[in-house]
């Protein structure tokens, strides 16, 4: 395996690690600390911090952190989502559901082409 599929296939561990702890912590509603912890974790596991993302275009991301790492920034955006305040618990949402509307399309693109 070369250094950097190594190096991004680690990435992609720690950030689903975080997303587990965080839900973890989110259980009781709203937790600053585990909302915290998740953006450390989705800016170390991407380059790109959790506000920027949430305010990308699916397309956006898919090209900058890849198809592999989108699809678990949608899940860390959806882990996100229960652990924010209401105020950003709706936008949290709303970038994971058109993040993977975008990843589903692409999927089902290369399914029809490859038939």
């Amino acid at each position: 395996m070369s250094y950097l599929a190594d190096y991004l296939r680690r990435q992609i561990e720690l950030l689903a690690a975080a997303i587990a702890r965080a839900m973890g912590k989110g259980g009781d509603g709203p937790n600053r600390e585990a909302a915290d912890e998740l953006d450390g974790a989705i800016a170390a596991g991407t380059g790109l911090h959790a506000s920027l993302l949430l305010k990308l275009d699916p397309g956006s991301v898919v090209t900058l952190v890849g198809t592999d790492r989108a699809r678990l920034v949608a899940d860390a955006l959806e882990a996100r989502a229960w652990i924010v305040e209401p105020d950003e618990m709706a936008v949290s949402f709303a970038a994971a559901k058109r993040l993977r509307a975008r990843l589903d399309r692409e999927e089902a693109s290369r399914v029809t082409s490859a038939s």
